[in-house]
């Protein structure tokens, strides 16, 4: 199972961030989506998840090597997202 989760960092500070969940929209799919490829909405519509409920607080990491920090929640990892659809599959 590859599940995606993406996110908008509303604040930057030395050790943590404020990440705001940003809705996904489908790509392509295998006609069940099921399995296919999927980007985040990053138009003015993502302002209307704007919710206590999709803000969240996470710890940044740098790992040995990279550039850019990634940032963990406890339940979920973030990093920066390259620009690409990203695959996803929630068939077991």
């Amino acid at each position: 199972m590859v599940m995606n989760s993406f996110a908008l960092i509303l604040k930057e500070a030395k050790h943590a961030a404020l990440l705001m969940e940003l809705p996904t929209r489908i790509v392509t799919d295998d006609g069940y989506r099921h399995r296919g490829t999927e980007l985040p909405v990053v138009d003015l519509s993502a302002l209307n998840n704007h919710t206590s409920k999709t803000i969240f607080r996470a710890k940044k990491k740098w790992w040995e090597g990279e550039k850019q920090p990634s940032f963990w929640t406890g339940e979920s990892f973030y990093r920066k997202w390259g620009g690409e659809p990203q695959y996803f599959d929630y068939c077991d």
